[in-house]
C-alpha cells in the first residue's frame, strides 16, 4: 500500500448517511439527542492504519479537537431485534435509517441505537416500560432496552444493576439536523397505489 493513501473505505460524516423514516418525524430530536454528543460529525474507517492516517490529516489541516473517528471491522449489516412492539415506543433504530451497512453497525456498537427506547413522556415510558419483578426489583421491558429517552425534552432514565431507577435530566435543548428520508415515503405511496389498482 501507498504511503499517506486510505487502505479500506473512509465514510462521513455519519450524518450524511442517516435519513429520519417517514413518520416518525415526531422522534426525530429525541433520537438524535440520544446520540453520543458528536456522532453524527465522525467519520468512520475500518483499520488502525486509517485511522492514524485520518487523524494526521486532521492535525495537519489544524483540527485540534476530537479525534473524529470511530473504527468499525466490516461485516455485513448486523441483524437486530425490531423495538418493542409497543404503541409510542420507538428505538434510536427505528427512527433513524442508516443507508450504509459499516455505518449502521458502527452506530450500533458505538452508540447503541437498538437498546436506546425513545417515548412522548416519562409518565408513558414508565407505565409502558418499566416493571418490577418478584422481589420488588424494576426492569425495562422489551427486551435489549438498557435506557428510555422522553420528549418533551430529552431527559432520559435506566436502571441500575440493584434494580433501582437512574433519571438523568438533558440540560441540551432538542434540535433535528437529519432530514426524512423522502424515497422511502415514495417507495411506501407506490406500493400503496399499485395494490389500489389491482
Amino acid at each position: 500500500t501507498e504511503q499517506g493513501k486510505f487502505r479500506g473505505p473512509v465514510l462521513g460524516p455519519i450524518g450524511f448517511y442517516c435519513k429520519i423514516y417517514p413518520g416518525k418525524e415526531e422522534f426525530a430530536a429525541l433520537a438524535e439527542s440520544a446520540l453520543p454528543p458528536g456522532t453524527l460529525d465522525r467519520f468512520v474507517v475500518c483499520n488502525d492504519a486509517d485511522r492514524k492516517l485520518f487523524q494526521k490529516i486532521r492535525r495537519e489541516a489544524g483540527c485540534h479537537l476530537d479525534c473524529g473517528v470511530f473504527q468499525q471491522s466490516p461485516h455485513a449489516r448486523y441483524s437486530i431485534p425490531d423495538p418493542p412492539q409497543i404503541e409510542g415506543v420507538e428505538t434510536i433504530a427505528s427512527v433513524i435509517a442508516v443507508q450504509n451497512d459499516l455505518v449502521f453497525n458502527c452506530m450500533v456498537d458505538h452508540c447503541k441505537i437498538d437498546e436506546k427506547a425513545l417515548t412522548r413522556s416519562k409518565e408513558d415510558s414508565e407505565r409502558k416500560l418499566l416493571i418490577r419483578d418478584n422481589n420488588g426489583r424494576n426492569a425495562i421491558r422489551g427486551g435489549k432496552i438498557r435506557e428510555v429517552y422522553t420528549l418533551p425534552r430529552g431527559d432520559n432514565w435506566k436502571v441500575t444493576k440493584g434494580g433501582n431507577i437512574q433519571m438523568i435530566s438533558n440540560s441540551r435543548k432538542l434540535s433535528q439536523s437529519i432530514g426524512v428520508d423522502m424515497e422511502h415515503a415514495i417507495s411506501d405511496a407506490r406500493a400503496e397505489l399499485q395494490s389500489l389498482e389491482e
